[in-house]
């Protein structure tokens, strides 16, 4: 099937999905709310929030639970964009899905690694987890901790990369959670010429690569010269893909060991060449620019494609940090310019 006629409907459906998210006016708003309060009352009224923020009532402010409740919201339009998908889609949807699977893991393993179970608003959406994962809420919800966590897992594709880290020495949260983030990269790497179609495997390879390429750079900046870790401790944690950063340009990087030797190797690697701007101190802010420049380009090159669902989900997942970044600002009293300045900066 062409990709025009495998597309058509549901790139439909995601653009008009797309026409409720927020644009840069609703985030003034957001950040002019007095307090916490009035920020739910207006997301309430939006359509991108309206139907995540329901189980809100008026005046109800609990700042956990409605930051929950936003960040779960991707579930839905998730399970939207899933059900109205042919079973060629679905392929990609489901790996795709081992990103949400992830961050609820971390989650549990925070929480696990002080000695505490989840907190229930960890499954707010316990219909997007008995359709489209493996995990086990309940199992979950009862493991205090790492080792807990392992086994509340097994049964699933995260059992045995967590499970392999048993006995080693000094292992801590952050090892859990590169093991499930290597893992997950690694997969989707190995598999992406099964979970699309040959056409799309491209817009694919360019998306990933570009993003493992970004946050390798962002690991090594921040492990070399902010934490001082070895080299081979350095290696041990970067994504083990290969993009459009060579071998010896990550060898070159993982020796650097200060912000000016970083800055030089940083500055020789394509990203440095094409984009000047690029800078050790605002790695997170490109990588987001970065991230979003190419998908964009992707969906547009490539409306009946893939790249249209990686495009909005994407851009969905970055608006929901956004969002509840304005809202720390709101509860912490951050207002004005200085607001705007932190949210445009994402």
């Amino acid at each position: 099937m062409s990709g025009l006629l495998a597309y058509a409907g549901l790139t439909a459906k995601v653009r008009a999905m797309s026409g409720k998210l927020l644009g840069e006016e609703d985030f003034d708003t957001l950040l002019a709310s007095p307090d916490v309060a009035s920020a739910a009352a207006f997301l309430r009224q939006t359509p991108a929030y309206a139907a995540a923020l329901a189980p809100m009532g008026d005046g109800e402010v609990h700042r956990e639970r409605m930051e929950a409740l936003i960040e779960t919201s991707i579930f839905r339009d998730y399970a939207k964009i899933y059900n109205f998908a042919e079973p060629s889609q679905e392929k990609f949807l489901k790996k795709y899905a081992r990103r949400y699977e992830i961050k609820v893991i971390k989650k549990c393993l925070r929480y696990a690694y002080v000695g505490q179970k989840p907190s229930m608003e960890v499954f707010r959406d316990p219909a997007f987890f008995t359709k489209f994962t493996e995990l086990d809420p309940e199992a979950l919800l009862e493991a205090d901790s790492l080792p807990a966590i392992v086994e509340a897992l097994r049964g699933t594709e995260y059992y045995q990369p967590l499970k392999n880290l048993e006995g080693l020495p000094n292992m801590e949260l952050f090892d859990f959670e590169s093991a499930l983030d290597i893992y997950h990269f690694r997969q989707i790497w190995q598999d992406k010429g099964r979970i699309v179609s040959k056409e799309s495997v491209e817009i694919l390879t360019r998306a990933y690569g570009t993003r493992v390429d970004m946050l390798n750079l962002w690991y090594i900046h921040r492990a070399r010269v902010w934490y001082q870790l070895s080299e081979a401790e350095t290696y041990s944690i970067i994504l083990p893909v290969h993009y459009r950063l060579r071998k010896e340009e990550v060898a070159a990087l993982i020796a650097a060991d200060s912000e000016e030797k970083f800055a030089q190797e940083l500055a020789k690697t394509k990203y440095g060449r094409n984009y000047e701007e690029l800078r050790p101190d605002n790695l997170e802010e490109m990588y987001v620019f970065i991230m979003q420049k190419i998908l964009r380009a992707e969906a547009r090159k490539h409306p009946y494609s893939v790249a249209t669902l990686f495009d909005y989900l994407y851009r969905k997942e970055h608006q929901d940090y956004r969002v509840t970044t304005a809202i720390e600002c709101i509860r912490y009293g951050i207002r004005g310019e200085e607001a705007k300045k932190i949210i445009a900066a994402l």
